[in-house]
């Protein structure tokens, strides 16, 4: 948390109060439930949930009020379940559960939260229909990605975008 804490007052101190905070905490291996360590499970849980919870209590005194927006990265393991991935199930649920909190708590100081969802983006946008054509291996097909998910962010941080607080998109 300190860390985190002092890298956010360093941008405050710099840059002023934060407009955009995107928040992309993430741990993942695939392994069965049944060879999942207890540590291997409680390092997921700190870097995902815990990660996004010091991140938003980090933040929170350095965010422009009103206006503020926070985009959260999830996973579709937050509400899909996985094999091979409990632990990334049930850390992602957490940071959707967080972001759904938040959102509910900076209403009442006009931020605006949501969760995105990366890899359902890739999916609804750049690469429906094409897997076949090989875009997810292409460079074109990758920039055309990251291009789509800039904008798809881009567009959570404008004005008007606080009537998506809450959603995981």
């Amino acid at each position: 948390f300190d860390a985190v804490k002092a890298a956010i007052e360093h941008f405050r101190a710099e840059r002023g109060t934060i407009d955009v905070l995107v928040s992309g905490a993430a741990g993942n291996f695939p392994v069965p439930a049944a060879g999942l360590s207890p540590n291997g499970f409680k390092s997921v849980m700190e870097i995902d949930a815990l990660g996004t919870f010091h991140v938003m209590r980090a933040a929170y005194d350095h965010l422009t009020k009103p206006g503020a927006r926070i985009i959260n990265i999830s996973a579709p393991q937050a509400w899909i379940p996985m094999a091979l991935q409990i632990h990334v199930c049930a850390a992602k649920a957490g940071v959707d559960m967080i972001t759904k909190t938040l959102a509910i708590e900076g209403a009442a100081i006009s931020v605006a939260i949501v969760a995105t969802n990366q890899t359902a983006m890739i999916e609804n946008s750049a690469m429906r229909g094409k897997r076949s054509e090989g875009i997810a291996t292409s460079a074109s097909g990758t920039r055309k990605m990251k291009l789509r998910l800039m904008m798809a962010h881009n567009s959570l941080a404008e004005p008007g975008a606080e009537v998506t607080c809450g959603l995981n998109m």
